[in-house]
Formats: C-alpha cells, structure tokens, sequence
C-alpha cells in the first residue's frame, strides 16, 4: 500500500502550492490537490508556496535577502502585475539566453546533485534562517510535494524540490511522495539530481502516460490523472441565464462580450509562446490573427479568446484588440474559466490545464504545440491520436 492510501488524519507540509501562480492550471492544480488532501481527512498544517520555492524564503517572514520579507514580496508581486508583458517576457528570454536559469544559486540549493549531502548539513546548521523549515519537515507525518509542469530544465523551482525531497528522506526520515507532475529531464544536471532523489521517495504518480513511460524503469511510479480534473464545468441550460448577463466576463481590463447561449469556439496560448526565439511577439500576434481570420472563414460561431498565463498576454490581448474577439482575463476564476472552456464548441490551445478544462466538460481539443510533450500527451491520454 502505498503513502498516499495513508494520509487520513496525518499532517501535512504541503510543497508548491502553485495557487500563489496567476495562471490558470497551477491554480486549479493546486486548488484541487488541497482539496482532495482534506477530503482524504488529512491536515494541510504548513505550506511552502511556489513564490516562495523560487525565494527559497522558506518560512522566512525576517525580510532576509532571499525572500526579501513577506511584505517586500508582496510589493513586488502587485508591480509584477501592473508590468506590461513584454517586458516579463523579455526579462524571461534574457535569462534562458545567459543561461541563469540553469546557474542560479539561491541560498543551499544544490546546483548538482553532488552537492546534497553537503547543502543539507549547510541548511541544517543555519537555525536563524531555516529553522522554521527544520521544524516544519519535523513537526509533519508526510511531505507532500506538487510537481506540476516543473521538472524540466535546470532552474531553482525543480532543484529545489528536490532538495527537499531529499533532506526529508535522508535527514528526517520523513515519508516524501511527489505527485501531479510531467517529467521532461532535458538537462543533464537536473537528471542526475533526479536519479539520486527519486528511488529514497514513498510514492510518485506522474499526470501523463509519457512521463510513466519514461520513467518506468529507473525508480517506482505510476499514473495518475491531473488533480485538475476534479473541476467539472456547470451544466450549459444551468449555466446560460447566469452567464448571459451583460459583462459578466469582463475582468478589467479586458472585456469579453459574448452570448455563451450561441455556439463558439476558444482560442488559448501556450507556453512555447515564451520560448519560440525565431518569432517575436508581432509575428506571434499576425500568426493568430492569421489563424482567427482562417477560422472565421470555415466557422459560423463565435470565437472566444483565452489568455490563462501571463505570457499569453502579451500576444492575445493585441489580437483581441485588432480583431474585436472577447478576451477571457489571467485573473478570471478558475470555476468560471472551466465552465467557459468545458461549454465551448471546440479548444484550440497549447495549454495541458486548459486542455483538461476542455476534456472535462466534452470539449474537442485541437492542440498546439508547447514547451513539452504535454499536449501530446493529454492527446493521448484522451483518445485523440
């Protein structure tokens, strides 16, 4: 029986609670994973969010330079999202240019997977600003770790919870499982860090068949669907007379004025949007504009656009202005982004989570491609190829 059939009355240390991410799978990911935690009879009793995985503040309320001070994160978390996206986005190229996403040294974090005997001694040692973690790992039954879409490259986020993984195992002696994540070890760095790690965990369940089968001969794991399916969308007649209502999708500063009542189609982004080097954002945008225009031609609904990351902003909001298309905001609900995806005519998207938003409510998905093999994977997964 494996730790995850045991967690009824436990305590949990809940790593990565992506609920802090605006985007709209990590928080239905995270959202349902707490959720079925509790159903479980478990209690979340400590948290370590992704902002604070990428801080690696860890607890840390002092205002140390790693986390900058629960206060000081927040500030730069709201001009974050005042900051138009294509300077995020370039802020983002220009890291994975230099290669700082794969040299960043954030406090213990290893760097290799030599190094984490040593950086475990080194984060035990300093009580003043970890202990809160030690006490954390020590004062719950189970460590349960979200993967989600992380475990690629080599950037803080993966090797973290690694590290994390293994302090538990190695120095606490603590049940670790890591669960709801696709596995793409492109980087050489972050795969041997994995080979170390892995094999000392009491569980791992992958969210796509792909990353079963290519894990499924170097340590123990399985399949299980994506925490996000627990989300179902409304039924359509019960949802049209609320949803019908003049501007109820507008999330400022966009507006999405359309008849869910009628049929229509959602176009979505997609995280290669951020990674394709050979097209900048204006030949980004004449390519959806392009893909509108095709589909306005061939189909007589209406076409719905869906921005669900902050990279996608920076292309489908100028689409959306030169087309005159309703634009479905980042900061929507993630209950009502599922119930406007799950009613749709069709998904046209690189999005795993959209995608699954889609599936779930019997929408086709018409993938596009992304930064893994994720939409081939929940293409898959779905019967679709």
């Amino acid at each position: 029986m494996s730790a995850a059939d045991h967690l009824e009355r436990m305590k949990i240390l809940l790593v990565n609670d992506s609920s802090s991410n605006p985007n709209w799978g990590d928080r239905a990911a995270a959202i349902s994973l707490k959720r079925m935690i509790a159903d479980a009879g478990a209690t979340i009793d400590a948290v370590i969010t992704e902002d604070e995985l990428r801080a690696t503040s860890f607890f840390d309320r002092s205002g140390s330079e790693a986390g900058g001070g629960e206060g000081e994160r927040r500030v730069r978390d709201w001009i974050r999202l005042f900051l138009p996206p294509v300077l995020l986005k370039l802020r983002e190229r220009a890291i994975l240019r230099l290669g700082l996403a794969d040299e960043d040294r954030s406090g213990p974090i290893p760097l290799i997977a030599e190094e984490l005997d040593a950086c475990s001694r080194q984060l035990l040692q300093d009580r003043d600003k970890y202990g809160a973690l030690s006490d954390a790992i020590a004062g719950c039954d189970v460590v349960v770790i979200h993967g989600d879409g992380a475990m690629t490259g080599n950037g803080i986020i993966p090797r973290t919870k690694l590290f994390l993984a293994y302090l538990t195992r190695k120095h606490f002696d603590k049940p670790v499982i890591l669960v709801n994540h696709t596995t793409d070890f492109d980087h050489p760095d972050l795969d041997r860090m994995a080979e170390a790690v892995y094999p000392l965990l009491n569980d791992v369940t992958y969210r796509d068949r792909i990353s079963e089968e290519r894990c499924r001969n170097r340590w123990p794991g399985r399949y299980v669907a994506d925490t996000a399916f627990l989300f179902a969308p409304a039924e359509r007649h019960n949802w049209i007379e609320v949803a019908s209502r003049p501007g109820y999708f507008d999330i400022w500063p966009d507006q999405a004025s359309f008849d869910p009542a009628e049929p229509y189609i959602c176009i979505g982004g997609s995280s290669a949007l951020s990674y394709d080097e050979n097209a900048p954002p204006v030949e980004l945008i004449r390519r959806y504009v392009a893909l509108i225009t095709y589909l306005r031609s061939v189909y007589q609904g209406q076409i719905v656009l869906t921005v669900s990351d902050r990279i996608d902003e920076n292309i489908l909001r100028p689409a959306s202005l030169e087309t005159g298309l309703p634009l479905i905001g980042l900061t929507s609900p993630v209950q009502q982004c599922v119930d406007i995806v799950g009613n749709a005519d069709a998904y046209i998207g690189g999005r795993w989570h959209v995608g699954i938003f889609a599936l779930r409510g019997g929408t086709p998905i018409v993938p596009l491609s992304s930064k893994t093999f994720k939409m081939p994977a929940l293409a898959q997964m779905a019967g679709l190829r």
